[in-house]
């Protein structure tokens, strides 16, 4: 296994249809376009305190490749650059192998250890919300993801090169969920985010601010309406 620990720094933006979707691809022009099929499993005590100190804990399943995921609470620096909002989090990552993958699903093996193993540091905030509290299964949603690009968009800031990542998300009481993120280097985000603010506007798409993933997974675990 092979680990990986840094910061998590991404444009996401919510929009309300496949068809919005469709249409910042078709705005975006051509590039290489892949999707993927993601299960994502989540692992959290009872009382859920990882949740609560703004730690998500996830294995995912994508096409049959497993991928141990850490990430912890957004960072208080945050830009919002018209049509886009950029998030920072801390993140720890580790491929692993498909039989420790299923042995972690089966309770066989402990999530958090495996990926302290692979990752080798990284950990110490969600360790300590964890403390000696047992770690479990507490649910998946699924994520249909599209990755588009490389691509060159045109902004006030000139022309980047970027990867869009268009998802489809059916989170637990039937509810699906569109947006558009675009990972990013720090260095490049102001240019990065006047080209994605362009593109949606010659893509006649709005869209809106969301939560992340996890945050919203747990609201509808817990019964919360994830929309309005």
């Amino acid at each position: 296994m092979a680990g990986s620990s840094g910061v998590e720094t991404e444009f996401k933006r919510r929009v309300d249809s496949e068809r919005d979707l469709e249409a910042v691809a078709a705005a975006a022009g051509d590039g290489p376009r892949a999707t993927a099929r993601q299960e994502n499993h989540f692992f959290d005590t009872a009382d859920r305190v990882l949740a609560a100190a703004g730690w998500a804990l996830r294995l995912r399943d994508e096409d049959g490749r497993f991928f141990l995921t850490a990430k912890g609470p957004k960072g208080a620096a945050r830009t919002d650059v018209g049509a886009v909002e950029l998030a920072a989090r801390p993140e720890v990552e580790a491929e692993v192998p498909a039989e420790l993958a299923r042995a972690i699903l089966d309770g066989r093996a402990a999530p958090l250890a495996a990926l302290s193993e692979a990752a080798g540091g990284g950990l110490d905030g969600l360790l300590a919300a964890v403390g000696d509290a047992p770690l479990s299964h507490v649910g998946s949603f699924r994520n249909r993801r599209t990755r588009l690009g490389p691509v060159a968009l045109e902004g006030e800031g000139g022309t980047v090169e970027v990867v869009l990542e268009l998802d489809r998300t059916e989170f637990p009481g039937d509810v699906v969920h569109w947006e558009v993120e675009v990972e990013v280097d720090p260095d490049r985000a102001p240019a990065v985010g006047a080209a994605l603010e362009a593109l949606f506007r010659r893509a006649g798409v709005s869209g809106r601010s969301a939560p992340s993933k996890a945050k919203r997974f747990f609201r509808a675990l817990a019964g919360e309406a994830l929309d309005g």
